[in-house]
């Protein structure tokens, strides 16, 4: 709004505003033509409440340019000064409530309620690089993985070693496939791994050894391969909302780690209430800032100098201040608790009453929102400002969900079954190794035993073909008989065969 007069009707009261520059409370513009030009919040508050309350009013610059204070001799200086002369029936602007005020002028209900906190540079954002793809799980389970891989793999080579049907103690005319390489230590690394994620292989185990662990090797996989997904998932939707945090939490923590200076607006309100908290307190920031000497005369130097500090100056403002800086200066941000409460209002002629209408249409403006509406207008209408909460630095802005990474304990239960598989699947191949030598044992001694069998057969024909006679007379008769006969039959058959022969001479 622009006035520096206005024209009062009849039935309407009339007042004499007292205002000084402090945007974006109120601003003073000097226009060309001679004119000064009031805008500003408390401004634009004060406009809608006379409309609703019903007064007119005159706008005027306290010539001092100060708020209000007391003089050792009583007086007051600034707009309160201005009230007391008789000068102005109103005071607006960023004037806050105090004891010593209240005893001079009456206030209104406050129109803002704001408190002391950091301006401070925002933290950058650091490139996280490939490190977000191993956020899903922590170091500990990262590593309790990796040796699970080395460990499983070393398994299915030496069960292809020991194991009596496993591929390499088939014979070579009988291995089409070609499979007798399949589980040497290289290619067991590369079996673990394909496996791992979900690649397929090209052969499987032989051996039923080897099977049962590759089954509980697969669960192992299949449990790991899921928490990893839907974790990495949830990480990448709530990445978006998390911004860097500062290097120190509170206030206290500033203090300890010793390496940001505190800065703080010579005769400010901030100044005053931190020397206050401390004689009543054992709050140290105001003996921290005392010893790094760390004050500033105007807040457009305290700003400066934070912009300019890369994160080693922080500087102590209000609240409603720092929406307004933070909202045209992307770099700088608010942070730390509230330290205080600190209620602005209008000051006025003391029991004249003026406050009490001033409050009415305050209250009317709340209820309908407009005090917001305005707020916003003057305080966060700039490129970087936020409507909703104002450039708060926390850490991490609200995120739908909590997200964090999964340690060893959330995925023992896939732990645990890889080591019981690994202690079946050894058992197994025990009992293998076992089964196969008995059967060799059985079969060596059966071909033992009957090779003895043949052996004392064989011994015992001996034996029978080669003893003396026990009596002369029975078995020699018989062989002289068959002798007989057999030289008989001789006799007779050689005249036989030479008779053809004998012919001739005869017949010569």
């Amino acid at each position: 709004m622009s006035n520096t007069t206005a024209v009062a009707a009849p039935d309407r009261p009339y007042y004499v505003i007292a205002a000084i520059d402090a945007q974006p409370y109120v601003r003073i513009v000097d226009e060309a033509s001679g004119r000064r030009r009031f805008d500003g919040f408390m401004i634009d508050i004060i406009n809608e409440i006379s409309g609703l309350v019903g007064f007119d009013y005159r706008i005027r610059a306290t010539p001092d340019g100060r708020y209000g204070h007391k003089l050792p001799d009583g007086t007051w200086t600034g707009m309160v000064g201005d009230i007391l002369r008789g000068g102005a029936d109103i005071a607006t602007g960023p004037l806050q409530i105090t004891l010593e005020r209240e005893e001079a002028v009456d206030f209104s209900k406050p129109v803002l309620t704001s408190s002391s906190r950091l301006l401070v540079k925002k933290p950058e954002m650091q490139w996280e690089g490939l490190g977000i793809l191993a956020q899903p799980f922590t170091h500990e389970l990262w590593f309790f993985i990796l040796l699970a891989i080395i460990i499983v793999s070393v398994l299915f080579y030496l069960i292809s070693r020991l194991s009596p049907y496993s591929w390499l103690k088939k014979l070579p005319e009988k291995d089409r496939r070609f499979a007798v390489d399949t589980f040497n230590l290289k290619n067991s690394f590369l079996f673990v791994f394909s496996t791992l994620t979900w690649q397929g292989y090209r052969e499987a185990p032989r051996c039923f050894s080897g099977r049962v662990l590759a089954a509980f090797w697969w669960i192992f996989a299949f449990f790991m391969i899921i928490a990893y997904t839907a974790n990495l998932t949830a990480f990448l939707l709530v990445r978006r909302n998390v911004i860097a945090d500062m290097p120190y939490k509170d206030y206290n923590d500033l203090i300890r780690q010793n390496e940001v200076s505190v800065g703080v607006v010579r005769n400010s309100f901030e100044e005053g209430a931190l020397e206050r908290m401390s004689s009543i307190s054992n709050f140290e920031l105001w003996d921290y800032v005392k010893r790094r000497n760390t004050f500033v005369d105007t807040l457009e130097d305290g700003v400066l100098q934070v912009k300019v500090s890369d994160g080693r100056y922080a500087l102590l403002v209000d609240s409603t201040d720092g929406d307004f800086i933070t909202g045209d200066n992307c770099d700088l941000g608010i942070f730390g608790d509230k330290l205080n409460s600190i209620n602005l209002a209008f000051a006025c002629r003391k029991g004249s009453g003026i406050c009490s209408s001033l409050d009415r249409g305050l209250l009317s403006l709340r209820e309908t929102g407009r005090v917001k509406v305005i707020y916003n207008k003057w305080f966060r209408s700039g490129v970087c400002a936020k409507d909703d909460t104002g450039n708060v630095i926390t850490g991490t802005d609200p995120a739908p969900f909590n997200v964090y990474s999964l340690s060893y304990r959330e995925l023992s239960i896939a732990l645990i079954l890889l080591f019981l598989g690994a202690l079946v699947a050894f058992a197994i191949l025990i009992g293998e190794i076992i089964f196969v030598r008995l059967r060799e044992k059985k079969a060596t001694d059966k071909a033992t035993n009957q090779q003895a069998e043949d052996d004392v057969e064989k011994q015992e024909l001996k034996e029978t073909e080669g003893s003396p006679p026990q009596d002369d007379a029975s078995p020699v008769e018989p062989q002289e008989e068959e002798t007989k006969l057999v030289t008989s039959d001789e006799q007779t058959t050689e005249p036989a065969a030479a008779t053809p022969e004998t012919r001739p001479a005869d017949a010569q």
